[in-house]
């Protein structure tokens, strides 16, 4: 089931929480859209509600133009955090497992 979490904008937007409840089963994020340097945050929800920043091999995880296919692992929420774009960009979310 692909579902987009960020419509094609070129404005700056932030998704709605996305829930991962299992292990076993990704949650996989695909940018369309992006050029140049444009970077989209991957965050995970913390106890105390606030998001941060996913950490990934020593770099924070986002989506580029050359690189905008991410998978996660859960259980959690997320969000992405889509900066003002050149171009429409849309951010979707595939898995049967989320929400």
């Amino acid at each position: 089931m692909i579902r987009e979490i960020i419509a094609a904008t070129t404005s700056a937007e932030d998704s709605s929480e996305v829930s991962c409840f299992s292990n076993n089963i990704p949650a996989t994020f695909f940018a369309d859209g992006l050029s140049g340097a444009e970077e989209i945050q991957v965050q995970y929800k913390i106890a105390d509600g606030t998001f941060v920043d996913v950490y990934q091999d020593g770099g924070t995880l986002v989506l580029t133009a050359t690189a905008n296919i991410t998978t996660v692992f859960g259980p959690g929420y997320y969000k992405l955090i889509k900066p003002e774009t050149s171009a429409e960009t849309s951010v979707s979310l595939t898995s049967e497992a989320h929400r």
